[in-house]
């Protein structure tokens, strides 16, 4: 009766397990990696590969991740890199410095507090093995050169990293900049490849391209929000980076802080807003125990001027505590990215 009962139990343990599509499977619209969604530009995807690894050595924080890739004629377009929990926590996972950085192209901090936060970053990346490359895209590399496929010296980089108490997930689009007639890299080192800060600004088309990818990027994170949350439903409308329909690129990085300082505009706005409510309340309690209409109002508006400052000072207080306290946890990437 044990046995029975045991094997009756990890009959429906795998029927609850999430189905993990098959390597080499060909994925379009959508894909889930540890229950969130990430939203595919168009085209029929492969995944070529997928690996369950501990957060930051921490065995009690295992992470999910998967590679998938669009090919044509040979030559890899695009591909994803998503790495995302397979067990909440109960005290958030933390953003990336790629949130942050003034040295990339792009970056800007959406929202961000203790446990939770959103970022989209732009960057570019150089094809080669870095002591934090994921395993993973190691092997799919290693296994899409043993298939012959082209691949770029420098991939553009599109990234997203969203948290918040329980969950987390960091998706990393590369584009091939070969699939836009940009023609093949010379191999440089990050810093002195024509898709650096210095290269782009050089070049009105590189430059384009770099605010193609920014604007795509814009457009993509109320969709990785969307998947993040699990709210993907039907087809999904992700086309690739359009140069060609592009305005100007951006004339300077934006960048935000993980530790931006406590808003004074918002705290004062709250202060007023709620001192509305507060005065007509204190007016009525006062006048209800004095029946002096004058007292009354000299009453509250006495505490209206007290209580104000108080309460803004509490906000500004408040603020100032809970600043800059997100975590920051880095995952392992693909290629040399700084």
């Amino acid at each position: 009766m044990t046995r029975l009962w045991t094997v009756l139990c990890a009959f429906m343990v795998c029927l609850a397990a999430p189905a993990i599509a098959q390597v080499d499977s060909a994925v379009s619209g959508h894909y889930s990696v540890a229950g969130k969604q990430v939203p595919l530009p168009a085209g029929q995807w492969r995944l070529l590969g997928w690996e369950t690894v501990p957060a930051a050595g921490n065995a009690a924080r295992p992470l999910e991740r998967a590679v998938l890739a669009r090919v044509e004629g040979g030559r890899m377009d695009a591909f994803v890199l998503v790495t995302a929990n397979a067990a909440p926590a109960d005290a958030g996972w933390g953003m990336t410095r790629d949130c942050t950085r003034d040295d990339i192209h792009f970056a800007a901090v959406h929202y961000v507090s203790a446990v939770d936060g959103a970022c989209t970053f732009v960057n570019h990346v150089v094809s080669a093995a870095a002591p934090d490359s994921a395993p993973v895209w190691l092997n799919a590399e290693r296994e899409a050169r043993g298939r012959g496929w082209a691949m770029p010296t420098t991939w553009l980089m599109a990234g997203f990293r969203i948290t918040d108490r329980r969950d987390v997930v960091d998706v990393r689009f590369h584009f091939n900049p070969e699939a836009f007639g940009f023609g093949p890299g010379r191999g440089r080192p990050w810093s002195e490849s024509q898709w650096a800060q210095g290269g782009v600004s050089a070049d009105p088309a590189r430059a384009r391209m770099i605010a193609a990818l920014v604007h795509w990027a814009a457009e993509a994170a109320p969709l990785m929000e969307s998947g993040f949350r699990n709210r993907l439903t039907g087809p999904q409308r992700l086309a690739d980076p359009d140069p060609v329909r592009t305005g100007p690129a951006p004339s300077a990085n934006r960048t935000a802080s993980l530790g931006d300082e406590p808003s004074w505009g918002v705290g004062l706005l709250k202060t007023i807003s709620w001192r509305v409510i507060g005065t007509m309340g204190d007016l009525g309690v006062a006048y209800l125990f004095t029946g002096d209409p004058v007292l009354s109002g000299g009453l509250a508006f006495t505490g209206a001027i007290l209580n104000s400052m108080l309460y803004f000072g509490h906000e500004v207080a408040w603020g100032s505590a809970t600043a800059g306290q997100a975590d920051i946890l880095e995952f392992a990437t693909a290629g040399i990215g700084s």
